[in-house]
């Protein structure tokens, strides 16, 4: 059931809740972090449920529906690509179990890479993903800041009782 949920909460059904970047001194973003919600019926409990085997299976489909994206928007702003797929892993974040991909893409406007996560917390038509970036060249201090911001991330939109 699970799997079929994820494949109805594609990112074009998402709406971007919020927005954030962080401009160099010239004017680049170095670090960004967005909320998209979307509404599933797939919840806190399927999430928890899942064994091994369907977080591999999430993870491929999640490496795919990315490749996906760059594809769209290649002609749009130029040819990012994934450099480096780490992978997804599911984490208990503040109290609410998330999905957690990461990997690192080119930056075709900089020269450089981004390193990006995802958290993405499933509960029905509350459901919200996290994505924080940032430039790899700026690694220090940017990782330990946005760190700090996704170890802090509360959602209370989710209702687990």
């Amino acid at each position: 059931m699970f799997e079929r949920e994820i494949e109805e909460s594609k990112i074009k059904e998402q709406e971007i809740g919020f927005t954030a970047s962080l401009l160099n001194d010239r004017g680049e973003a170095i670090g960004i972090v967005q909320t998209h919600y979307w509404k599933t019926s797939a919840s806190q409990e399927d999430v928890r449920n899942m064994s091994a085997r369907s977080v591999e299976d999430y993870d491929k489909r999640m490496y795919e529906d990315i490749l996906l994206q760059f594809k769209k928007i290649d002609d749009v702003f130029g040819k990012d690509k994934i450099k480096e797929w780490i992978g997804t892993s599911k984490k208990i974040q503040n109290g609410l179990i998330a999905l957690i991909s990461e990997y690192v893409r080119s930056d075709s406007l900089s020269n450089g890479h981004f390193n990006v996560r995802i958290l993405r917390i499933y509960c029905g038509e509350q459901s919200v993903s996290f994505v924080a970036s940032y430039h790899q060249e700026q690694q220090l201090p940017l990782r330990p800041l946005l760190n700090k911001v996704i170890s802090t991330f509360r959602y209370q939109g989710c209702d687990v009782s």
